[in-house]
């Protein structure tokens, strides 16, 4: 189950969004700001989980960063207990293997229908 209050305070985000586009907005750029990109475990070639279990526990628990997989499996958990999520589109472009992530992946997501993440992560509204 996810810890949306632990998930929070990771944010340093004082109380719950509100559910709309401006709560999404703000969830949003209160993850960016508090938990950094992280790629070390792929550069040792350790690999990544990005099951909701081990993801919370790296980013949130052991405060850490992590991989765009491991964000936008964070963010997706979040949205959900926070009831801002609508059904996302998700998108990685895979290596010609068809095993592996090639790319960033990234998610669109948004409350109402004029509200997502673009592949840079900013709300387009």
């Amino acid at each position: 189950m996810f810890d949306l209050d632990a998930y929070l305070t990771r944010v340093a985000m004082p109380a719950r969004p509100t559910l709309d586009s401006i709560g999404l907005a703000r969830l949003q750029h209160a993850h960016r700001l508090a938990i950094p990109f992280e790629d070390l475990d792929v550069v040792l070639g350790r690999g990544i989980a990005i099951d909701s279990a081990s993801v919370f526990a790296k980013l949130v628990t052991a405060r850490r960063g992590g991989y765009c997989f491991e964000h936008n499996r964070l963010f997706l958990d979040a949205l959900a207990e926070a009831r801002l999520r609508r059904p996302p589109a998700a998108r990685a472009r895979m290596d010609r293997s068809g095993r592996r992530p090639a790319a960033y992946a990234y998610l669109r997501a948004g409350h109402d229908r004029r509200a997502g993440l673009d592949r840079r992560h900013r709300v387009r509204r």
